[in-house]
């Protein structure tokens, strides 16, 4: 598996998601139905009981970028509500440095880093935007 490539892969849902999508079934306000099509034996066995938090199972390129856009500086000691995997961060970091968004002080450069977190898209879709502007390929 490539570190530099996202791959969205497909998981078994976790038990304690299952529960939560049959307890919303009835929650307009009239009684619901869900449908498992897996064995009560299969979600006992092979769905994991929960599943871990996003931000240690996640890219964090453009979440590293936003922090940094409004003046975090350490993201290291940033608060997270489920801290990361260092692995995470690194690779966050090798990212942005190699889309020039930050220096190798971990700073937000100017002016690239500040464009590609005002980018209403991923930090690498951003930097192929900011490319084909300044090769002129459009406006």
């Amino acid at each position: 598996e490539n570190a530099n490539a996202e791959v969205v892969a497909t998981t078994y849902a976790s038990q304690q998601t299952a529960d939560r999508r049959a307890a919303r079934a009835g929650s307009s306000g009239e009684a619901g139905k869900c449908y498992r099509l897996y064995t009560e034996e299969a979600f006992r066995t092979i769905l994991p009981a929960k599943h871990e938090p996003a931000s240690r199972r996640s890219e964090l390129a453009a979440a590293m970028l936003q922090l940094k856009a409004v003046g975090v500086s350490n993201v290291l000691d940033f608060d997270w509500p489920s801290p990361p995997t260092e692995l995470l961060i690194c690779a966050a970091f090798e990212e942005l440095l190699a889309l020039r968004a930050i220096d190798d002080q971990g700073e937000l450069t100017k002016p690239d880093g500040a464009r590609l977190a005002l980018a209403p898209c991923g930090p690498r879709t951003a930097r192929f935007l900011l490319a084909s502007l300044e090769a002129g390929c459009s406006e």
